[in-house]
């Protein structure tokens, strides 16, 4: 069952449309506080809950916990002013919360998959440029290097215009760091995802864009980028792979209680282009970790 479907009221699987609500104060209380000392007790205050039930509840609406989503907040208001001002990498990891500018640093790269200062120097140099372009950049075709796919259907973006969508299998629910495997597709549909024979457990994310959408629109999810996300399924690869089920992937428009996008697609891909596969119907390249 989809996870805003199973929020929808009167749903006894899953928690009432007051219970929403206070979740999403808890998360605008957290935007507005980026740069203070935060626990748990101050955020279950702002939903009016037990520290327990608030816990509980906000890990089932957001797929993750409330001091991951936090963190994960400030990273992303971070990749924000590193891209929209010149304010110093100091300046920025003090106003969103981090004492320690070698802290912040380590924490950024370790989710961005970026450092702070590649980050801003990258994205400046091909903020004008269409994603599409980028993707398309060194592209050559290779034969498939990886013998094991996953199967996955990329429903239509709701806007129905062209768009270019990334399929990444990422640790956990919050699309940060490299993927451990991706796919780039401009159509909806079947699409391959290379993977490995691994009992690695991970959960399928999609990032739509507009077809013409330039990186620093991406960056930024402006409204001209027109951006989507969507969510397969929670596996492990081996046993998924062995059933040969697909996965399919309905996209939509980021809800304030998903968690930030924090990876630095489309940075990661010129930062290293390994195309995995090629197609005629699509550009796929791949920027995931390395085995």
């Amino acid at each position: 069952m989809d996870r805003l479907q199973a929020m929808r009221p009167g749903n006894n699987t899953c928690h009432h449309e007051d219970h929403v609500r206070s979740i999403m104060l808890a998360i605008a209380n957290m935007n507005e506080r980026l740069a203070e000392p935060l626990e748990l007790r101050d955020h279950a205050q702002t939903a009016h809950m037990s520290l327990f039930h608030f816990h509980r509840t906000f890990h089932t609406i957001t797929t993750t916990t409330p001091g991951r989503f936090l963190t994960a907040l400030r990273i992303a208001e971070a990749k924000q002013m590193l891209v929209r001002t010149s304010t110093s990498i100091l300046d920025i990891s003090i106003s969103v919360g981090y004492s320690s500018l070698g802290t912040f640093t380590s924490q950024f790269t370790r989710l961005v998959g970026l450092s702070p200062g590649r980050f801003r120097s990258q994205a400046r140099k091909v903020a004008d440029v269409p994603v599409i372009e980028l993707m398309n950049v060194n592209r050559a075709p290779q034969p498939d290097s990886s013998p094991l796919h996953l199967e996955c259907w990329v429903r239509e973006r709701p806007d129905r215009a062209p768009g270019l969508t990334v399929i990444g299998l990422f640790p956990s629910h919050i699309a940060q760091t490299r993927p451990i495997s991706c796919t780039v597709t401009t159509s909806p549909g079947p699409i391959l995802v290379p993977v490995s024979r691994s009992s690695a457990k991970v959960v399928v994310l999609a990032i739509s864009m507009a077809a013409e959408a330039t990186v620093e629109q991406v960056l930024m999810e402006t409204s001209e980028a027109s951006m989507y996300v969507g969510r397969g399924s929670d596996m492990t690869l081996g046993d998924h792979i062995s059933s040969s089920e697909v996965v399919y992937i309905q996209l939509r428009k980021r809800q304030l209680t998903d968690p930030p996008l924090l990876t630095a697609f489309p940075l990661l891909a010129q930062e290293g282009i390994s195309p995995e596969q090629t197609s005629d119907r699509s550009p796929s390249t791949s920027f995931a970790d390395s085995p």
